[in-house]
Formats: C-alpha cells, sequence, structure tokens
C-alpha cells in the first residue's frame, strides 16, 4: 500500500512539473505574442518526446482574416537549412563520394580561389568567398527566379573577402555552393537529397523544399511590424537559396531532425564530433551557443520576415525550436529562455520594454548617414511612426524605441545610439552590434 501510495505520489508530481512547464512556456510566449515582438509557432521535447507545441500569430495575407497559425504550420527556416545540408555533405563524405579535402575547383571552377577552398572551408565559413545576398544588387533581383547556374555567376564576380583559411565569416555563398555540390555527387535535385537522406529516415512529415506558401497547405506567409501592425512582405524567391536557406519546416520536425542528429540516427559518433568542433567560432554546420554555463548546438536562421532556431543540449537531450513569420525579438534570447524554462529554472517575464516616439521628433534620426570605416550609407527613414534602417547593400530593418535617443534591433543584437544633436537633428550615430562599433556621421 505504501509502494503504492509513493508511486501516486510521483506520478503527480511528474504531472505538476509537467503543467507547471506547459504553463511557463505559454504565458513567455504569449506574452511575446501580445507585446507585438514576435508571431512564431514553438516546440521543446525531452528525450525525443515533444513536451510542448503552440502556434501564436498570422498565417498568410492571402487567407481570410489573415487566419492563425498554430503547432502544425509550416514556416521558411532560413540559414537553419544549412544544418540539413552539412547532414547531407557529411553523409556523402561517410560513404566516401565526397572528401572534406576536395577542392571547390572540381566543381565550380569560376568562383574566386575556387582551387585553394575546400569543402570544409565552405562547411565552417573559412572559404572568403562573399556573400551574395549582402551585395549590392542583391535587392534587385531576390524576387525574381534564378537557376543555379546563374546564381553561381553572381557569386563568380564577387570579389574575395579574404584569402582561403585566413579567418572565418559567415556566408550563404558556402551553402549554396555546397547544395550544387551535393546535386552533383549524389545525383540527386537538393530537394530529393533532403528527403531521401533525412526526411525518410527520420519520419519527418512537415519538412520540404519551400514553394509560394498557400494557406491551403499551412504555410505562414511573413511579416515585418509597422506602427499599424503587422503587414505582409514580398518573399525571396525559392529559386535563389538552395542549400544556403531553402527549406520549410515545423518546430516539431526541427526537434524531430537535431534528435536524430544527436542520437546516431543521421551520421556516426565520430561525424558529429568533427561537426561540433568549432574554430574561429563554427563548426562543420553545428553551431555552439552558451547561456550561462549550459553549451547548446544548432542554428538559427532569418529569411525576409521570416526567423528560425533550433538547440539541441546533449547533457539533458531536449529540444528547443522556434519558427517565426513576424519578429521583433531577439530570437535566440527567446530560445534560450525556452530552453532554461524546460530545466525548472525562473526566467520571469520577457523584457518588452518600449517608448514611443512623438511623430514631430522623427525627423531628429532620419537621414543620410556614412561610416569612413565601412565606406557605406545608412539611410533611415520612417513608415508611420516607425523607424526604418538600410544598410547600403542590405535590405530594411525596424528600429524600436526603448529610450530616448536610443533604438534597438532585437533580431539581430543591433543599438543604434544617437549623438550631438544640432538643432533639429543629430549628426551622428553609433551603430553597436555584439562587440563591434561603427560611428556614422550625417551627410
Amino acid at each position: 500500500m505504501k509502494k503504492s501510495f509513493v508511486l501516486i505520489c510521483l506520478c503527480l508530481l511528474t504531472a505538476l512539473k509537467g503543467f507547471s512547464q506547459e504553463t511557463q512556456l505559454n504565458n513567455y510566449l504569449y506574452k511575446l505574442y501580445t507585446s507585438d515582438k514576435i508571431m512564431a509557432s514553438a516546440a521543446v521535447s525531452e528525450n525525443g518526446q515533444i513536451i510542448f507545441e503552440k502556434g501564436y500569430g498570422h498565417l498568410n495575407a492571402k487567407s481570410k482574416d489573415w487566419g492563425k497559425v498554430n503547432a502544425y504550420t509550416k514556416y521558411r527556416i532560413g540559414a537553419t537549412t544549412k544544418l540539413f545540408t552539412a547532414v547531407i555533405a557529411m553523409k556523402l563524405v561517410e560513404q566516401g563520394a565526397l572528401s572534406l579535402n576536395d577542392k571547390l575547383s572540381k566543381f565550380y571552377k569560376s568562383v574566386p580561389n575556387s582551387s585553394k577552398i575546400t569543402v570544409q572551408m565552405l562547411l565552417n565559413h573559412h572559404s572568403g568567398i562573399a556573400d551574395y545576398s549582402k551585395s549590392s544588387s542583391y535587392r534587385d533581383y531576390y524576387t525574381e527566379e534564378q537557376s543555379l547556374i546563374g546564381m553561381i555567376a553572381k557569386i563568380s564576380v564577387l570579389p574575395p573577402v579574404f584569402k582561403p583559411g585566413e579567418k572565418a565569416e559567415f556566408s550563404s555563398s558556402n551553402y549554396l555552393l555546397l547544395g550544387g555540390i551535393i546535386e552533383q555527387v549524389s545525383g540527386m535535385d537538393y530537394d530529393l537529397a533532403v528527403q531521401k537522406m533525412i526526411v525518410e529516415p527520420l519520419g519527418m512529415k512537415d519538412t520540404y523544399y519551400a514553394m509560394d506558401a498557400t494557406p491551403e497547405r499551412n504555410e505562414a506567409s511573413s511579416f515585418s511590424l509597422t506602427t499599424n501592425g503587422w503587414k505582409s512582405l514580398p518573399e525571396t524567391h525559392m529559386s535563389i537559396p538552395g542549400g544556403a536557406g531553402g527549406l520549410v519546416s515545423t518546430p516539431a520536425d526541427l526537434c524531430v531532425f537535431i534528435r536524430g542528429l544527436f542520437s546516431g540516427k543521421l551520421v556516426s559518433d565520430a561525424t558529429l564530433e568533427l561537426m561540433m568542433k568549432q574554430e574561429d567560432y563554427y563548426g562543420l554546420g553545428l553551431l555552439e551557443y552558451r547561456t550561462g554555463n549550459e553549451v547548446l548546438y544548432g542554428h538559427t536562421g532569418v529569411i525576409d520576415g521570416f526567423s528560425s532556431l533550433v538547440f539541441y543540449h546533449p547533457k539533458s537531450k531536449t529540444a528547443v525550436a522556434i519558427c517565426a513569420n513576424g519578429i521583433n525579438y531577439n530570437i535566440k534570447d527567446a530560445g534560450y529562455d525556452l530552453f532554461k524554462i524546460s530545466q525548472g529554472m525562473d526566467v520571469g517575464a520577457p523584457d518588452v520594454k518600449a517608448i514611443k516616439v512623438d511623430k514631430e521628433k522623427l525627423s531628429l534620426y532620419t537621414g543620410e548617414f556614412y561610416s569612413r570605416e565601412l565606406g557605406k550609407m545608412l539611410s533611415i527613414d520612417h513608415i508611420d511612426q516607425t523607424l526604418m534602417a538600410r544598410l547600403e547593400g542590405q535590405g530594411p530593418f525596424p528600429l524600436t524605441p526603448v529610450r530616448e535617443n536610443h533604438f534597438v534591433y532585437d533580431l539581430y543584437d543591433v543599438k543604434v545610439d544617437y549623438e550631438q544633436q544640432d538643432g533639429n537633428v543629430f549628426e551622428v550615430l553609433k551603430l553597436t552590434q555584439g562587440t563591434k562599433v561603427v560611428v556614422f556621421e550625417r551627410r
């Protein structure tokens, strides 16, 4: 009788713990959603079992009343696709069809320094190949259909940003090229390789190469926040990103994927160890993230208004995934907090403080600012009462005021501080991202 009572108590405690976690996870995400910080679906798994999944926000501007997302909504996952591409490449290495030491010139001779760039350098971003998505011409064609051959040609005319192996810098060009290499080596189109080598072995249901998003397939469209609420955005033509960012998935599928990777269902332990090893902050597709004393592995991604992440904590066998189609918050911070909640830590409510800028004061901040260090212009304009920034050669992003003369773009950890007011304008702004500070002067 005593044993039965103890067993009942343990079951009740376990159920209460699960209920408490689910409530905390939901409250945290609901606070972000109702504060116009995020529209997304999220999932958390432990030991391969989903313990939480839910969606918050609008589905698609084409659907009646925009519809609502749910736990099964599919999102474009942007650069998180790179982890899928890396796994396929490493599987081909295990099969002997590809070598980490193979030179890029074996596949694409037209790319600068191709005879000095290895497959490994592509995987860990040590190639020095310029990122096509940051080129000055990218915004001219990103919504139009492109061929792989055409994209290789665009990459081939970009000057290298450093010598191969000299250092590391994130470049989507590396993984677009890897997607093409996978097609040559496997004899399959990239999307079919994803299905045959990852999706089918793991029994994933909602991961595939992106098409035009439709509400009938429960696929989300992307949004950006304005002072009048969430507005739909133009979207990248999915013929462009390939192995660099072309997949659609759900948080639950991403949890299945990363759990499968770390449980030996996709690659050997030795290969996984190679992927986890960080060189200049980059592994072979796997990136390392730290929160407190805990180490997580995974990847994040952004494309248009979409953002995604998948984290895995090997010690507790916990996976966290978020797929967003509208975000005005640092998605990594959200991922860290969901992980902490899953581990029984108290994270409190998310920081969603913001202030309003009077419409008549917006002219203080708008204008053209030039950085001598970067040799680039930063344009600041406004849509209604939302300040929009655009660095030369890149897409626009919103700036959220958090205190007087101080703005942030949480998604990329960008901070903008205005200085030296002269009459009705500020003459100088400082843009901080991580530890990097760049000064821009008004033109």
